[in-house]
């Protein structure tokens, strides 16, 4: 059963009130006003049923509405216009509670839709990839060197070996250039925290001169760490150009022993690169197109229905506040006080959940800002991605307002025990919110003593369970359910692992090389090698973090939780997570299987040409899922 969170967090502040006019009642003075009070106090109390049988949430919000608009009667005493005003706080914080509700419903949404945008993302850079590595391919040099003599060959070796000298010393210059800058650069960041450390028992004045100078300090850090980034990235930026070099060796080494077999290899390799950067091009276009019009829906609902539900929220706790200060000053200081702590709490929560949203959206912004090739609309996304991390920053900024507002409140209101515990555990919680937020990381919202009203990227306190992986999902043990729905998904991965391992033993008994050094002979190939390096997946590692209806997975090392919801008893997960993901990893194993086939069957002449035929394999498979809609 779900339980009122604002009667729940209030409660000591119903029983002030319900006992100050069970008091009055008793003396045979009720006056209107009182009468008023005492009705409105047992509304309150009675929509919990008791502890068994909450009240809907349609009629809490026309209950909390009613009495958070009711004004005293003429002649109200200050009292008893105190214990209205306590009565009009606690029905504004539940209003916001439930519009609150409302808005996880709407973040789990967003949280869905960045998981789908960046399954796109990645598209748009693997098949971008794929199409500017086969654009590269140019054999032409190769062709006119094959029907050169052997002296030219010569003369081409002796050229390219003195090119591989020149780009090595350049290489090895700028990577010492900027070890040194970088050096120097922490060795400044060092001397400004020294200068900066001075100060911490200074007056503000007399700490201006040492500041000013650890600024300066650190500035000229800044000026040495970009110094030496530019000389990497410099350095970064010749890497390729000494790998092609370095291939140019060999393939004309190559070309000394079987010219008229080279001949024809590359032709054919050319013609390939062609066909392929032509569907890797076209593919590339239909993820960016999806992947925009995803966006563009993502960023309605943010700026239209999550907004306008953050406003509301917000706007119904800061009139709690409002109106337990307005008792504070009609005579109920104490409780006025515990009323406007607890509703300041629910507003620094409201606002660090906005920020926490904000959070994840920037990073996705990042993501696609930072996709190479660009995508169509990079300014515009670097327009939203600048007001996102704007306002993550308002958002934590006005959460840590709202939990110094809950501080004040509590220490000056004379409440002891487990209330001012609370309040220094998320006093706590906010000092290590700024910190991580500097960190550009924002994952420490389950400190807050209290579940998540909004999905979080931690599973919430005490939510996941150990139940164990791969065994009968009991009735209403909800995470075994979720797991059951993994398990076809992990054994997969765990099968084509397995291919991956054969691939391997199949290319050092063929080529002495693993596996993956075999896919590094091919430009197209090498990038997706990293993608087979991720650890082996086990169903006890992936933590199931249940809230009612709606769930949050993690999986281990993955950037971001995917949501699962609960519909007509049945779990589900709102991205591909069943048989479409189980079938992608069922056709990748049949490619390394019937790869590793012809590997150890002798159909390639050497290693690169059996890198092209991986790669032909999985342009086929991508193909196929792209025409069957998969």
């Amino acid at each position: 059963m779900k339980t009122v969170p604002a009667l729940v967090r209030h409660a000591m502040v119903l029983c002030l009130v319900a006992g100050s006019a069970a008091t009055l009642t008793a003396c045979d003075r009720e006056s209107d006003a009182q009468r008023k009070v005492s009705e409105n106090s047992r509304a309150l109390v009675a929509l919990t049923g008791g502890g068994s049988a909450p009240a809907h949430p349609d009629d809490q919000r026309k209950a909390f509405t009613t009495i958070s608009t009711a004004a005293t009667v003429d002649g109200a005493t200050e009292g008893e216009k105190a214990a209205a005003a306590l009565l009009a706080s606690v029905s504004h914080d539940g209003l916001g509670g439930l519009t609150t509700a409302e808005v996880g419903t709407l973040e789990g949404k967003v949280r869905s839709s960045i998981v789908s945008i960046q399954s796109l993302l990645t598209q748009w850079t693997s098949f971008g990839a794929i199409a500017s590595a086969a654009d590269a391919v140019d054999v032409s040099g190769e062709i006119a060197g094959i029907a050169a003599s052997r002296a030219e060959r010569d003369r081409e070796l002796a050229t390219l070996t003195r090119k591989r000298g020149e780009i090595e010393a350049r290489l090895n210059d700028l990577k010492a250039k900027s070890q040194a800058k970088l050096t120097q650069a922490d060795a400044k960041f060092t001397e400004a925290a020294t200068i900066r450390e001075r100060t911490a028992n200074m007056s503000a004045t007399d700490a201006t001169p040492l500041v000013e100078q650890a600024a300066a300090v650190r500035r000229e850090g800044e000026g040495l760490r970009n110094d030496g980034m530019r000389f990497k990235a410099e350095a970064d930026s010749i890497e390729p150009t000494l790998r092609e070099t370095i291939a140019l060796i060999d393939k004309s080494n190559k070309q000394k022993a079987d010219l008229v077999v080279i001949e024809a290899s590359v032709q054919a390799r050319s013609a390939a690169a062609k066909q392929e950067a032509t569907a890797a091009r076209t593919a590339a276009s239909e993820a960016a197109a999806a992947l925009q019009r995803q966006l563009t829906e993502l960023e309605a609902l943010r700026s239209g229905d999550l907004t306008k539900a953050y406003d509301s929220a917000q706007s119904a706790f800061g009139k709690a506040v409002s109106s337990a200060r307005a008792a504070q000053g009609a005579g109920k200081a104490s409780a006025g006080k515990l009323a406007a702590g607890t509703a300041s709490v629910s507003l620094a929560h409201s606002h660090w959940s906005r920020a926490q949203g904000a959070q994840a959206y920037a990073a996705l912004l990042a993501a696609l800002a930072g996709a190479k090739p660009s995508l169509p609309n990079h300014s515009e996304i670097q327009t939203r991605l600048a007001a996102t991390i704007q306002e993550q920053k308002t958002a934590l900024g006005e959460a840590e307002k709202a939990l110094d507002d809950a501080k004040s409140a509590f220490s000056s209101s004379g409440v002891q025990g487990a209330a001012r515990e609370r309040l220094e555990a998320l006093t706590g919680l906010l000092d290590k919110a700024i910190q991580t937020a500097k960190d550009e990381k924002l994952d420490a919202a389950g400190a807050f003593g209290f579940r998540s009203r909004v999905p979080a990227p931690l599973p919430a306190s005490g939510a996941a369970s150990d139940a164990a992986p791969g065994a009968a999902a009991p009735a209403g043990d909800d995470v075994a359910q979720i797991r059951a729905l993994l398990k076809p998904m992990v054994d997969a991965q765990t099968t084509m692992r397995v291919s991956l391992a054969k691939a391997d033993e199949a290319c050092n008994a063929k080529f002495g090389k693993s596996f993956k050094d075999v896919l590094a002979t091919n430009p197209m190939m090498a990038a997706a090698g990293g993608q087979f390096d991720a650890p082996q997946m086990k169903l006890e590692d992936i933590k199931v973090s249940v809230t009612g209806d709606t769930a949050m997975v993690t999986f281990p090392g993955a950037p971001m939780d995917v949501p699962f919801t609960k519909v007509n008893g049945a779990w589900t997960s709102q991205i591909p997570l069943g048989a479409g993901m189980n079938r992608m990893l069922a056709m990748v194993t049949k490619a390394l299987d019937g790869w590793t086939n012809d590997v150890s069957g002798d159909k390639f002449e050497d290693e690169k040409a059996a890198a092209q035929g991986l790669m032909t394999r999985f342009m086929a498979m991508q193909m196929q899922m792209q025409g069957d809609g998969k």
